[in-house]
């Protein structure tokens, strides 16, 4: 019998998690690229373009494109920074907020489906193993595309 491949098992979980969340994301209007920004925008408010860049890794144009659409949306306000007429800041509306929180709840109970076949210590000891591992890679907290 072949000894699993840990990439190839951590892919599949990764793709299944990702299939499982735009199931149910995407029919309420929850795009990826929503999904990517809204958290970020959640823990900082009034940041810029250029911050969105440095923090998800995304290309400037994609994120042009996806905050005209949830401006359109109603989801972010973009507002001239104060101190840096240029500059232009980016904030979540109440309803981007709302859309947050849903995004947050949907990610929670596909954890949630994820996590149900393990007890509390294989859960901590695969948290435990995979900390170990993204240590010994040089993995950041967040990596970015």
């Amino acid at each position: 019998m072949n000894e699993p491949n840990t990439s190839k098992l951590i892919l599949d979980l990764a793709r299944y998690f990702e299939r499982e969340v735009r199931k149910e994301a995407d029919p309420l209007g929850m795009r990826h690229s929503y999904r990517r920004l809204l958290p970020i925008l959640a823990r900082n408010d009034g940041v810029s373009q250029y911050f969105l860049v440095q923090e998800t890794g995304l290309r400037a144009p994609t994120i042009s494109v996806t905050l005209r659409s949830m401006e359109e949306r109603g989801l972010i306000t973009r507002t001239q920074n104060p101190d840096d007429k240029r500059e232009i800041l980016i904030s979540l509306t109440d309803e981007g907020r709302m859309l947050d929180q849903a995004v947050r709840r949907l990610i929670r109970r596909n954890e949630q489906k994820i996590e149900s076949a393990l007890d509390d210590a294989d859960r901590a000891e695969l948290c435990r193993l995979l900390i170990k591992m993204k240590t010994a890679l040089g993995v950041p907290e967040r990596v970015k595309e």
